[in-house]
Protein backbone atom coordinates (compact mmCIF):
# COMPACT_ATOMS: atom_id res chain seq x y z
CA UNK A 1 0.00 0.00 0.00
CA UNK A 2 3.06 2.45 1.16
CA UNK A 3 4.41 1.54 -2.43
CA UNK A 4 1.62 2.54 -4.19
CA UNK A 5 1.16 5.90 -2.67
CA UNK A 6 4.24 6.38 -3.22
CA UNK A 7 4.29 5.54 -6.77
CA UNK A 8 1.12 7.45 -7.23
CA UNK A 9 2.39 11.02 -5.62
CA UNK A 10 5.32 10.50 -7.82
CA UNK A 11 3.31 10.36 -10.73
CA UNK A 12 0.50 13.30 -9.71
CA UNK A 13 3.77 15.51 -8.85
CA UNK A 14 4.74 16.52 -12.52
CA UNK A 15 1.46 16.97 -13.63
CA UNK A 16 0.44 19.14 -10.94
CA UNK A 17 4.10 21.45 -11.60
CA UNK A 18 3.66 21.11 -15.31
CA UNK A 19 0.13 23.05 -14.48
CA UNK A 20 1.54 25.25 -12.57
CA UNK A 21 4.32 25.71 -14.79
CA UNK A 22 1.63 26.61 -17.51
CA UNK A 23 -0.43 29.05 -15.44
CA UNK A 24 2.43 30.69 -14.80
CA UNK A 25 3.80 30.70 -18.21
CA UNK A 26 0.45 32.09 -19.37
CA UNK A 27 0.32 35.32 -17.34
CA UNK A 28 3.41 35.73 -18.21
CA UNK A 29 2.89 35.50 -21.76
CA UNK A 30 -0.73 38.14 -21.34
CA UNK A 31 1.47 40.55 -19.01
CA UNK A 32 3.92 40.86 -21.75
CA UNK A 33 2.06 40.86 -24.66
CA UNK A 34 -1.29 41.87 -24.24
CA UNK A 35 -0.51 44.46 -21.13
CA UNK A 36 2.48 45.70 -22.63
CA UNK A 37 3.25 49.21 -22.91
CA UNK A 38 1.87 49.87 -26.44
CA UNK A 39 -1.33 47.95 -25.51
CA UNK A 40 -2.25 50.15 -22.51
CA UNK A 41 -0.70 53.32 -24.23
CA UNK A 42 -3.86 53.11 -26.20
CA UNK A 43 -6.55 55.99 -25.12
CA UNK A 44 -9.01 58.36 -26.20
CA UNK A 45 -6.03 60.54 -28.14
CA UNK A 46 -4.81 57.08 -30.19
CA UNK A 47 -5.43 56.69 -33.86
CA UNK A 48 -5.61 53.33 -35.63
CA UNK A 49 -2.18 53.24 -36.65
CA UNK A 50 -1.05 53.53 -32.65
CA UNK A 51 -3.69 50.10 -32.28
CA UNK A 52 -2.38 48.86 -35.31
CA UNK A 53 1.34 48.96 -33.58
CA UNK A 54 0.20 47.60 -30.19
CA UNK A 55 -1.16 44.56 -32.65
CA UNK A 56 2.24 43.95 -33.89
CA UNK A 57 3.85 44.34 -30.93
CA UNK A 58 2.01 41.48 -28.95
CA UNK A 59 2.04 39.48 -32.05
CA UNK A 60 5.60 39.45 -31.91
CA UNK A 61 6.09 38.83 -28.17
CA UNK A 62 3.66 35.84 -28.94
CA UNK A 63 6.09 34.85 -31.64
CA UNK A 64 9.08 35.08 -29.70
CA UNK A 65 7.73 32.39 -26.58
CA UNK A 66 6.49 30.66 -29.93
CA UNK A 67 9.89 30.15 -30.76
CA UNK A 68 11.63 29.63 -27.64
CA UNK A 69 8.81 26.58 -27.03
CA UNK A 70 6.99 28.75 -24.28
CA UNK A 71 3.80 28.25 -25.96
CA UNK A 72 3.45 24.44 -26.05
CA UNK A 73 -0.35 23.85 -24.21
CA UNK A 74 -1.21 27.57 -25.12
CA UNK A 75 -2.89 29.56 -27.76
CA UNK A 76 -3.36 33.38 -27.87
CA UNK A 77 -4.01 36.04 -30.46
CA UNK A 78 -4.05 39.50 -30.90
CA UNK A 79 -6.32 41.57 -32.95
CA UNK A 80 -7.04 45.75 -33.98
CA UNK A 81 -10.07 46.24 -35.46
CA UNK A 82 -11.65 49.87 -36.30
CA UNK A 83 -14.93 50.02 -36.22
CA UNK A 84 -16.86 50.91 -39.57
CA UNK A 85 -18.03 54.31 -38.06
CA UNK A 86 -14.19 54.77 -38.32
CA UNK A 87 -14.22 56.28 -34.90
CA UNK A 88 -13.90 53.48 -32.30
CA UNK A 89 -11.33 51.21 -32.36
CA UNK A 90 -10.96 47.93 -30.79
CA UNK A 91 -8.11 45.66 -29.61
CA UNK A 92 -8.65 42.20 -27.90
CA UNK A 93 -5.64 39.89 -26.66
CA UNK A 94 -5.98 36.28 -25.19
CA UNK A 95 -4.04 33.22 -23.78
CA UNK A 96 -6.14 30.11 -23.74
CA UNK A 97 -5.66 26.64 -22.98
CA UNK A 98 -8.06 23.29 -22.52
CA UNK A 99 -5.38 22.81 -19.35
CA UNK A 100 -5.83 25.94 -17.37
CA UNK A 101 -8.15 25.68 -14.37
CA UNK A 102 -10.50 28.01 -12.89
CA UNK A 103 -7.82 28.23 -9.87
CA UNK A 104 -5.06 28.53 -12.15
CA UNK A 105 -6.59 31.80 -14.01
CA UNK A 106 -7.98 33.21 -11.20
CA UNK A 107 -5.04 33.16 -8.99
CA UNK A 108 -3.48 35.44 -11.15
CA UNK A 109 -5.93 38.04 -11.39
CA UNK A 110 -4.75 40.38 -8.60
CA UNK A 111 -1.43 40.81 -9.90
CA UNK A 112 -2.71 41.35 -13.61
CA UNK A 113 -5.32 43.78 -12.58
CA UNK A 114 -2.83 45.91 -11.05
CA UNK A 115 -0.72 46.03 -14.30
CA UNK A 116 -3.38 46.55 -16.30
CA UNK A 117 -4.53 49.70 -14.24
CA UNK A 118 -1.39 50.65 -14.60
CA UNK A 119 -1.74 52.47 -10.94
CA UNK A 120 -5.52 53.52 -11.60
CA UNK A 121 -8.65 51.84 -9.27
CA UNK A 122 -10.63 49.36 -11.34
CA UNK A 123 -14.25 50.87 -12.13
CA UNK A 124 -16.06 47.43 -12.11
CA UNK A 125 -14.58 44.25 -10.43
CA UNK A 126 -16.62 41.08 -10.06
CA UNK A 127 -17.43 37.86 -11.45
CA UNK A 128 -16.65 37.22 -15.26
CA UNK A 129 -19.36 36.72 -17.85
CA UNK A 130 -20.22 36.47 -21.40
CA UNK A 131 -21.91 39.47 -22.64
CA UNK A 132 -23.47 37.93 -24.82
CA UNK A 133 -25.09 34.97 -23.17
CA UNK A 134 -25.26 35.75 -19.72
CA UNK A 135 -26.80 32.63 -18.65
CA UNK A 136 -24.12 30.32 -19.69
CA UNK A 137 -22.06 29.08 -16.45
CA UNK A 138 -18.32 30.62 -16.62
CA UNK A 139 -16.49 30.96 -13.26
CA UNK A 140 -13.59 33.99 -12.95
CA UNK A 141 -12.97 37.45 -12.66
CA UNK A 142 -13.64 40.68 -14.10
CA UNK A 143 -12.00 44.04 -13.74
CA UNK A 144 -12.89 47.12 -16.13
CA UNK A 145 -11.19 50.53 -16.31
CA UNK A 146 -13.16 53.18 -17.64
CA UNK A 147 -12.00 56.82 -18.51
CA UNK A 148 -13.33 58.95 -21.17
CA UNK A 149 -12.89 57.75 -24.68
CA UNK A 150 -11.20 54.93 -22.99
CA UNK A 151 -12.36 51.39 -21.57
CA UNK A 152 -9.92 48.46 -20.51
CA UNK A 153 -11.40 45.45 -19.71
CA UNK A 154 -9.94 42.47 -18.18
CA UNK A 155 -10.92 38.96 -17.76
CA UNK A 156 -9.36 36.20 -15.84
CA UNK A 157 -11.74 32.91 -16.27
CA UNK A 158 -12.86 29.23 -16.61
CA UNK A 159 -15.89 27.56 -18.71
CA UNK A 160 -16.75 24.35 -20.06
CA UNK A 161 -17.16 24.74 -23.91
CA UNK A 162 -18.16 22.32 -26.42
CA UNK A 163 -14.94 20.74 -27.03
CA UNK A 164 -14.14 21.21 -23.03
CA UNK A 165 -12.45 23.23 -20.42
CA UNK A 166 -11.33 26.08 -21.15
CA UNK A 167 -8.54 28.63 -19.08
CA UNK A 168 -8.18 31.92 -20.61
CA UNK A 169 -6.90 35.06 -19.76
CA UNK A 170 -8.67 37.50 -21.98
CA UNK A 171 -8.48 41.77 -22.65
CA UNK A 172 -10.48 43.67 -24.16
CA UNK A 173 -9.67 47.68 -24.76
CA UNK A 174 -11.98 49.99 -26.59
CA UNK A 175 -11.36 53.52 -27.12
CA UNK A 176 -12.35 56.34 -29.40
CA UNK A 177 -10.26 57.16 -32.30
CA UNK A 178 -8.52 60.46 -33.01
CA UNK A 179 -8.20 61.42 -36.46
Amino acid sequence: MKTTVAILSLLLAPSVAQANGLANRAAEIFERACLSEPVLSIGSGSNADDGAVAASYASNVFAHYDANGATMGLKGTPTYTLKSSRTEGSFTCYVVSKDLTARDVVKKFNRLKKVAGNGQSPTYVGPAKFDDAPERFIEGKRAEFESEGRKLQLELFYFISDKGPVGALYLTLEHKVSR
